[in-house]
């Protein structure tokens, strides 16, 4: 997946490189809407978070 991180403390970073911590961040407070917030899940689902 070559999709981006479009704002943030990790703007521009690939979401398969995001920090599973960050990930988990976003479960507990809630993931962004629409196709963003469908690739963090699958990203931390198959980081095994």
């Amino acid at each position: 997946m070559r999709y981006r991180m479009p704002f943030g403390k990790f703007k521009n970073t690939r979401l398969v490189e995001l920090p599973v911590e960050y990930l988990i961040w976003f479960k507990r407070k809630g993931f962004p809407a629409g196709k963003l917030g469908r690739y963090l899940q699958i990203v931390l689902s198959q980081k095994g978070g």
